[in-house]
């Protein structure tokens, strides 16, 4: 090899081809030969020797620097012959200006007769801290209380480094893989920090948050009875770690002859906090239920049904001894007038759950009462100090059955009959 430029390497055949030259570094550190004070120290690597370990002094006499001081040789492969795998160290006091920036390094061919001579005149670079990389870490948002942290740490300089780690700021061991249990639900930081021997520091830090709590759901309960053709439900989650991502809404429905239906998803993973039924048709029953998931994927249990029904006009019952009249005041415009006792109107084949009588209430309001089979289950007062037409009177809840629904008067003064409601649950 012939002179270079540049700062690399002038070199004989002492030297080994198979590098790009020695590695000449600035450790600004105490001298490898344990002297108390702080020194310029460039490390020269001879050949395709890994340097990260200097051995013992060798005892045979050193070579000399350039300057007259002198150059310590350092076994680096466990051995104690002198090869291509040893190190040179230039080793001088700090000078007021600093350390220089380049130093050329030669060893002496009367030293070591199987090398020949060589030199050195590199920049010389600064010790520089070391370097972690996280290689594996958990998810921001974790579901589970242990997880584990991969690491690697690697450094410039041939010191060995000193490697902490903390959990939520306390120390822990630390090796990779770190392995983390029992973690509580919340926030967590893992961080590792390399020193070397010289105090300069490296470090990585890995944040995510526990969450495995289920989150919470709760519908607002609905009217249990809608006059009209739209209804609507509504609901509110709740996740205090992660927060709420967003909702799934199911519903079925039911007619008052029919069982309910299988649940049917209507929205998938919906932000929105209601949601509108439209085209209710008279004697169904409508039930929506809902569950949440969290920004972690913790999804909770459906919630109970929330259900609303449209009544059954009047026009849908069997009438006797009844005067069927169209009034814009009662639902769906028609009612069923009876002035005597003994008029009935009358329901087969009903699933039957809890039941109301829809009807005008008055000053001169009659009785009705409701038999479910043959069994009288209750009387509904139509009297009231003023007139009220749409009025949801409930009867006493009986037990789920089908049967025949029937409204018999009982005094000879006005009912007015608007509709019937039967609502039940799925």
């Amino acid at each position: 090899m012939g002179p270079s430029r540049g700062g690399t390497v002038l070199a004989t055949d002492g030297w080994s081809d198979a590098a790009a030259g020695p590695v000449v570094r600035l450790w600004n550190a105490p001298s490898l030969t344990s002297a108390p004070t702080l020194r310029c120290e460039i490390a020269a690597t001879a050949g395709t020797s890994d340097p990260s370990v200097f051995g013992t002094p060798l005892a045979w006499p050193v070579g000399m620097a350039p300057d007259g001081s002198a150059v310590t040789w350092w076994e680096t492969n466990g051995d104690s012959s002198r090869s291509t795998a040893d190190e040179g160290v230039y080793v001088t006091a700090v000078p007021s200006s600093g350390c220089p920036s380049t130093k050329a390094l030669i060893a002496s061919g009367g030293s070591y007769p199987s090398w020949g001579s060589a030199a050195v005149n590199a920049p010389v670079a600064p010790n520089t801290a070391p370097v972690v990389r996280v290689r594996t870490k958990p998810a921001a948002l974790l579901r589970s209380t242990s997880t584990t942290v991969r690491f690697t740490v690697t450094d410039t300089t041939d010191y060995a480094v000193a490697i902490s780690c903390t959990l939520d700021g306390t120390a822990t061991t630390c090796s990779s893989p770190k392995a983390l249990s029992r973690l509580a639900q919340g926030r967590h930081v893992f961080a590792i920090t390399a020193t070397d021997p010289l105090g300069a520091k490296g470090s990585a830090v890995v944040g995510w948050t526990v969450d495995t709590v289920v989150p919470k759901i709760s519908v607002t309960a609905s009217p249990a009875v809608t006059l009209g053709a739209r209804a609507t439900f509504r609901w509110r989650g709740s996740d205090v770690i992660s927060g709420v991502a967003g909702y799934d809404v199911q519903y079925t429905t039911a007619s008052y002859t029919g069982t309910f239906r299988p649940w049917v998803t209507k929205l998938t993973g919906t932000r929105a906090n209601s949601w509108t039924l439209s085209g209710l048709t008279a004697g169904y029953e409508y039930c929506v239920r809902v569950r949440t998931h969290d920004l972690a994927g913790n999804v909770s249990a459906y919630s109970a049904a929330s259900c609303t029904t449209r009544p059954l006009d009047d026009r849908s019952l069997a009438a006797s001894h009844v005067i069927r009249r169209t009034v814009s005041y009662a639902y769906a415009r028609t009612e069923s007038d009876a002035g005597y006792s003994g008029a009935t109107l009358t329901l087969s084949h009903a699933r039957v759950g809890h039941l109301a009588v829809l009807a005008t209430v008055s000053r001169a309001g009659g009785t009705i009462a409701v038999y479910v089979g043959s069994s009288r289950i209750g009387t509904v007062s139509l009297k009231s100090a003023g007139t009220h037409p749409q009025q949801v009177l409930w009867l006493p809840l009986v037990s789920p059955r089908t049967a025949t629904v029937t409204l018999r008067t009982l005094s000879r003064t006005p009912v007015r009959v608007d509709g019937l409601v039967d609502l039940r649950a799925p």
